[in-house]
């Protein structure tokens, strides 16, 4: 479907299957968008990637993605079921570069202030400690 869709939209779209972290960090240098419109997630690591190297995001509106974007602040949260909403929100990425940059500049600082491993590793510590004090 996604295919059709960025056809249908004149978009280049390749799926490169799996990569390593050199080829994944230049491909994501070279994007302009990130979309992660997937119907399950938990945390997903490839969209704080994607975040941290300053690429806006499309993402479905499940629970792992609305609660790393924010939409119309560092990305666009979209019901993945409505093609016009996916069209609507490529074109408005694709038309204002300033938007763009305003979403990913966003984003990677979403990721460097709460998202960091070091902040990770201490929620972690800290509900852990919290279990323990019980």
């Amino acid at each position: 479907k996604l295919r059709e869709l960025a056809i249908s939209l004149g978009a280049k779209v390749t799926f490169f299957g799996q990569l390593d972290k050199n080829e994944v960090n230049k491909i994501l240098l070279r994007s302009k968008i990130y979309l992660n419109l997937s119907d399950h997630e938990g945390l997903s690591f490839s969209l704080l990637e994607a975040m941290s190297s300053g690429l806006p995001s499309i993402v479905s509106n499940i629970q792992g993605n609305t609660n790393v974007i924010t939409n119309g602040l560092d990305g666009i949260v979209i019901d993945v079921k409505d093609k016009n909403q996916l069209i609507n929100a490529i074109n408005t990425l694709i038309e204002s570069q300033s938007t763009r940059l305003e979403y990913g500049l966003a984003a990677k600082s979403k990721v460097k202030s709460e998202y960091l491993q070091e902040i990770q590793i201490g929620k972690v510590v800290d509900l852990l400690t919290i279990g323990i004090k019980k």
